[in-house]
């Protein structure tokens, strides 16, 4: 069942025909009945499913990356961070960067249709960071580290042929500004000791600063990734699969469920332009998203953040996605479940998780598949 917001949405997001939830017309019509409604809302349902839970958030793990001046992508990512999305125009007539959250989504879905294109594959590629944070005590000092991952998937156009995944750790680094003093502090160390391992063996745990080995492998199709990239490409199909996939999760389909699953979807998925199209388009109709403001993406292009927040007791959980404020390009996304410290800021080491990513790469291609390049 569908949680829109007024009979409005319901009826725009019916399933007349798939044509009347793809074209830029209908969309713009949603547009309008989200900006007329009336300023009072429902009140947002009681949140009873985590934004963490459910297994509907991937673990990654990472830190921020720096940009590099006038190159569009990251420093560091070689030629994978260079390409960046297909230069598309923004939409006629769209949404400011202080717009309602509702308009800002639609505005991505439409943008997000128009990356059409020619090419063998459809390449998405992706750095990721967050969940799992560790300790390092050296000299005195503790401070927490977290590694970073490259992810790149090639998904060919022709159905019969061979999908690819590569991967690339690119090193432990300390978290925060405030990780990176104590880190100077304690010698600046190139490698981390996380402490004893779990292992028959013992030993300790050992991690290290800088780029792993990039790997290309064959891609088999049965990840989770790839399932949610098969999902329908049709706003009133894909929420109802949606609310299946996280019922058999054993989770609630709530609003905020769907944002997290959905937000994972665009972030981490190979899913393209009409799929990624209708996700924007269930995401406009949740309530309690909301226009965040500035953030930047875990490789520091800063956007408009739309996020959902719910709260269970002290427990605070958070999703968000990046918009591109001109041309609502999809930066990246993540998701925090945490409780607030002394100073009220969420304490991830209190326990509790985080993660984001960065979209690099989402676009038509017909560069042959090759090992992530980051260095």
């Amino acid at each position: 069942m569908m949680h829109t917001e007024d009979h409005v949405i319901r009826t725009l997001l019916a399933e007349p025909s798939a044509a009347a939830h793809t074209t830029a017309a209908a969309r713009r019509q949603l547009t309008d009945a989200i900006a007329g409604r009336r300023p009072a809302r429902r009140r947002a349902p009681s949140w009873r499913v985590s934004l963490a839970g459910g297994g509907l958030v991937a673990a990654a793990a990472g830190v921020a990356l720096v940009m590099a001046a006038g190159t569009g992508g990251p420093a560091g990512l070689g030629a994978t961070g260079s390409g960046g999305a297909p230069g598309v125009a923004a939409p006629p007539a769209g949404p400011r960067a202080d717009a309602g959250a509702p308009q800002l989504l639609l505005a991505a879905a439409e943008r997000a249709e128009v990356t059409a294109g020619t090419g063998r594959y459809w390449r998405v590629a992706t750095v990721t960071e967050g969940a799992l944070y560790l300790p390092v005590h050296v000299k005195g000092e503790t401070f927490y580290v977290a590694e970073r991952r490259l992810t790149e998937t090639w998904t060919p156009r022709d159905p019969g042929g061979q999908a690819w995944e590569g991967r690339q750790s690119l090193g432990f680094q300390p978290r925060t500004v405030e990780d990176e003093a104590a880190w100077k502090r304690a010698g600046s160390p190139r490698t981390f000791d996380l402490g004893p391992a779990d292992s028959p063996r013992g030993g300790h745990v050992i991690r290290r600063m800088g780029p792993g080995r990039a790997e290309l492998t064959r891609s088999t199709g049965d990840s989770d990734n790839a399932g949610l990239a098969a999902l329908p490409a049709d706003p009133a199909r894909l929420r109802a699969e949606v609310d299946t996939l996280i019922t058999e999760q054993g989770g609630e389909p709530t609003d905020a469920a769907v944002f997290a699953l959905l937000g994972h979807l665009l972030t981490e998925a190979p899913a393209q332009p009409e799929l990624r199209a209708a996700a924007f388009t269930v995401l406009s109709t949740l309530s309690g998203v909301a226009n965040a403001g500035s953030r930047a993406d875990v490789t520091g292009r800063t956007g408009v953040a739309v996020e959902l927040t719910q709260t269970a007791g002290t427990f605070v959980n958070r999703s968000w996605l990046i918009l591109d404020p001109t041309t609502y390009q999809l930066l990246g996304g993540g998701m925090q479940g945490a409780t607030p410290g002394k100073d009220g800021k969420p304490d991830i080491s209190k326990g509790g998780k985080e993660s984001a990513a960065a979209v690099l790469t989402a676009q038509w291609t017909d560069q042959t598949p090759t090992p992530p390049q980051g260095r």
